[in-house]
């Protein structure tokens, strides 16, 4: 349950609202009257509740500074940009960048494999 969905097409925010999610896809976004309304739910659903958030369903976040590497600080900023090459500091993003897909490949399959467990044991 979410105190308010934004869908990225409205000028403005709904709510509260219900996202049904089924197969680890968006099957269902359902605005409610209140967040205190009761939800009928089936016996293996599960709710999360949200009701003093903003939900914003189907957002991927893609925003990276994959040129910029680890923690910056000041230092670490100017160090980066102002002494290191520009072709050293790709090879670096693109060494990191093949580390990060391949723990969200990892973290990804663990969930689904988590899920699938979870759908096996209700």
């Amino acid at each position: 349950m979410c105190g308010h969905v934004w869908d990225g097409k409205s000028e403005t925010s709904r709510g509260p609202a219900v996202i049904r999610i089924v197969e680890e896809k968006i099957a269902e976004v359902k605005e409610l009257q209140s967040t205190s309304n009761s939800l009928a739910i089936a016996g293996k659903d599960q709710i999360v509740d949200l009701s003093h958030e903003t939900c914003l369903p189907g957002l991927i976040d893609t925003h990276t500074h994959i040129l910029l590497q680890g923690d910056i600080t000041a230092a670490d900023y100017d160090e980066q940009l102002l002494k290191q090459s520009p072709e050293y500091r790709t090879i670096l993003a693109t060494v990191n960048a093949r580390r990060r897909l391949s723990m969200d490949l990892r973290r990804s399959a663990i969930w689904r494999l988590r899920a699938r467990d979870m759908r096996t044991s209700m």
